[in-house]
């Protein structure tokens, strides 16, 4: 839906504060450490380096039997940051998973939750889910909610509410070769450190706190997918 440039931590990679991502606690400075000022576009392209990064280290996990990996493709929306307060943010969501689907037949769509707490992931849960209620194509899409975005606050609908005891991902026989893929590959593509070839751990100075909670070596990945 968008690149998310202005949600990085523009003062810790300039030097204006103490970088925030404890694996550093000092104060940056670009001009010694050989790359320019950063800026919410930066920050951007960079996050979706990092994204494109993980996905293709995703790649390395063995295709379900009668299933082929093919080509990877991306699009963007182009929506503002925090669409998802916006009064037309679902309908700017629904425009564009709608172009989606008209344009990919027979694919499958996944959005995060329409229960998620984060308004940007919300939105898409709900665009999706008007989509779905509409379009009998649509059957098959399925919902995201990671647990740390998913407070005790909010009510929640019934068939989500009690989807722990049917389809939260912590068991099953491929459980160790996923935490595998996810721990040791696919979140070095967040925390790869090298300015000069532009990679600036954008996903560890913005939220370190998720990756060690989701990914940490006591921490067991634990998500839930809903219909």
């Amino acid at each position: 839906m968008n690149r998310g440039g202005n949600g990085g931590p523009l003062g810790s990679f300039n030097g204006s504060n103490v970088c925030s991502w404890a694996e550093h606690a000092y104060r940056h400075n670009p001009g010694r450490e050989g790359y320019p000022a950063l800026t919410p576009a930066a920050i951007g392209a960079a996050r979706l380096l990092e994204c494109r990064s993980a996905i293709g280290a995703m790649a390395t996990v063995t295709p379900t039997a009668g299933y082929t990996a093919g080509a990877l493709y991306h699009h963007e929306g182009g929506l503002l940051d925090a669409f998802g307060t916006s009064p037309t943010g679902v309908d700017e969501v629904k425009a564009i998973i709608a172009g989606f689907a008209a344009s990919h037949p027979n694919s499958f769509h996944h959005t995060m939750s329409y229960t998620d707490d984060h308004p940007d992931h919300a939105a898409c849960g709900e665009g999706l889910r008007h989509l779905k209620l509409e379009n009998p194509s649509l059957v098959n899409s399925r919902f995201f909610v990671s647990r740390l975005y998913w407070g005790p606050t909010p009510p929640r609908p019934a068939d989500v509410a009690a989807a722990p005891g049917l389809a939260w991902f912590k068991a099953g026989p491929r459980k160790a070769e996923f935490d595998s893929v996810l721990r040791n590959r696919v979140v070095k593509a967040f925390s790869a450190w090298s300015p000069a070839a532009g990679s600036y751990a954008i996903g560890y100075h913005q939220v370190a706190g998720q990756f060690s909670n989701n990914f940490g070596p006591s921490a067991s990945i634990d998500n839930l997918w809903h219909a």
